[in-house]
């Protein structure tokens, strides 16, 4: 079986099924904020989304945050993206081309 996925789709696809419903998620530009809605769009519509503001010096670490830092124990074999998950993304993405195009025109 042969597949057509681009490797920022699976990165995304990957990030935004990391993300469970009613979590914090702090979010930068780009793929970041890519996945974390596509999370919400999908499985995790109270994921409270924190966006990137040009925080100097953060520490996130329990000590300043009060919360844990997590990393995986293991790792394991992600499934292949669904066609609803490609299909999402996909969309999100030409609506973002086609914002910066009009925004780059009247702008």
């Amino acid at each position: 079986m042969s597949h057509s996925y681009e490797p920022y789709e699976i990165m995304t696809i990957v990030a935004a099924r990391s993300l469970p419903d009613e979590a914090v998620c702090f979010v930068g530009i780009g793929l970041p904020s890519a996945a974390a809605n596509l999370a919400r769009r999908l499985h995790a519509p109270d994921l409270l989304l924190i966006y990137e503001s040009g925080t100097i010096g953060a520490k996130p670490d329990r000590e300043a945050t009060g919360w844990p830092l997590r990393v995986a124990d293991e790792v394991t074999e992600t499934a292949p993206p669904t066609p609803e998950e490609l299909a999402v993304l996909r969309e999100l993405k030409t609506r973002t081309e086609r914002a910066h195009a009009e925004s780059r025109i009247g702008g």
